[in-house]
This record gives C-alpha cells, sequence and structure tokens, in this order.
C-alpha cells in the first residue's frame, strides 16, 4: 500500500509539473468558453440557458486533449515495466494515473467555475450546483477516459481512437451532467436534480471501481 501512494504521489506531481499539461488544458478551456458565445450570439438569456450544457462540452473536450498520452510515454519507454518490478498491481497503475488526471485536469476546472461561468452567462444562483455536478460527475470522464486510452497503446493512432472510444461512454455523463442543471433553470425542481445527482454520482462510481480493471486487463494483453 505504500508503494501505491508512493505512485500516486508521483503521478500527482509529474501532471502538475512542466511535463504535465493541465496549463495548456485550463488555457484551451478558457479559450472554448470565450468563443462559444461569439459564434452563439450575444443574447445572454438564451447562452444563461444553454451554458450548463456549454460546460460540459467543454470540460468533455479538455478530457480528449488530455488523455492521449497518458499511458503512451510509460509503456514505449519501459516505465510501465518498471512499476511492475517494483510489484505494484497494473489495478493500481491504472487508478492512480486516473486519479491524477482528475486531480489535475478537472478539479482545478470545478474550482475556477465561478469565473468561467462568465463567459458563458452562468446564472449565478446555479455555480454552487453546477460545481458538485462536475465535482461528483468529472471522475467518472476521468476514469473512463483512462480506460479508453490503455485501450489504444498498441496503435500508432491513439490520439485518434482515444476520442472514438470514449465519446460513447461520456454521453450518460454529459446527459446527466447538464440535465441536472437544465431542470434547475427551466423548472427549479430541486428534487429532480437530486435524483439526476445520485445517477452521476452511480457513474462515477461504477467507473472508478471497474474501468482500472478493464485498464489493468488491456494493458497485460500489451504486454503479452
Amino acid at each position: 500500500m505504500k508503494k501505491f501512494f508512493l505512485l500516486l504521489k508521483k503521478e500527482t506531481r509529474n501532471t502538475f509539473s512542466f511535463r504535465g499539461n493541465y496549463i495548456l488544458c485550463l488555457i484551451f478551456y478558457m479559450a472554448i468558453l470565450f468563443l462559444l458565445p461569439l459564434g452563439i450570439g450575444p443574447d445572454k438569456d438564451m447562452l444563461s440557458n444553454i451554458s450548463p450544457g456549454l460546460i460540459w462540452v467543454s470540460v468533455i473536450l479538455v478530457c480528449f486533449l488530455s488523455l492521449e498520452n497518458i499511458f503512451y510515454e510509460d509503456f514505449n519507454d519501459g516505465t510501465l515495466d518498471l512499476y511492475l518490478i517494483g510489484d505494484l498491481s497494473l489495478y493500481q497503475i491504472s487508478f492512480a494515473k486516473s486519479f491524477s488526471h482528475w486531480l489535475s485536469n478537472c478539479l482545478p476546472i470545478v474550482i475556477l467555475t465561478p469565473i468561467f461561468g462568465i463567459f458563458v452567462s452562468l446564472p449565478n444562483e446555479i455555480i454552487f450546483p453546477t460545481m458538485i455536478t462536475l465535482l461528483i460527475g468529472s471522475p467518472a470522464l476521468s476514469f473512463i477516459g483512462c480506460m479508453g486510452a490503455s485501450m489504444s497503446l498498441s496503435s500508432r493512432w491513439h490520439g485518434l481512437i482515444v476520442p472514438i472510444i470514449i465519446l460513447p461512454l461520456f454521453l450518460p455523463v454529459l446527459i446527466f451532467g447538464a440535465g441536472a442543471l437544465s431542470t434547475l433553470i427551466f423548472n427549479g425542481f430541486e428534487e429532480v436534480y437530486i435524483r439526476q445527482l445520485f445517477v452521476l454520482a452511480g457513474l462515477s462510481g461504477l467507473a472508478i471501481v471497474f474501468c482500472p480493471i478493464i485498464s489493468s486487463y488491456v494493458i497485460k494483453v500489451n504486454f503479452e
């Protein structure tokens, strides 16, 4: 267990170092939310109504950008082999990489939602529910995304294959994440919002438990 926490610390440190691309992801996220209103138009009411969907779509696009090399570099330079020699299981490796991805790429977006929400006229009363929704649903994106990244290790076109694999699996998270906030904006039904939060929590829970298992099996197949 000590080796697992050391691995988790190392992966998190790497993602927040110059090797990591979390700053690029934040800039990309900000650019998307800044440009979308310019293309949609200046209607503030319309932007407020669709702002939850814009935020969730932007988060998914950021995940696409940051998942490409999460396993690929370590697989090619032999780092994964060294991890295995050090008595770390593939499940622990997959979990650590998924969690560090969420910590460096998704959590900052959650924290900065009140600032980025200004670009898409996110209503003030929806800011906190948006943060809660992202906090609950975004782990599913990281763990599903890392699972998809592990499935493209042996391909030369891994950068193109990852989005194709994970996009259909992201759709339920997008639907319930944006839908929960839209319910509050249009109807104010807090009970329905809470139910959809439970669904999001269930999706994240399933992803956290099962995606590292699938990733570890796929990586094992690539080693054989």
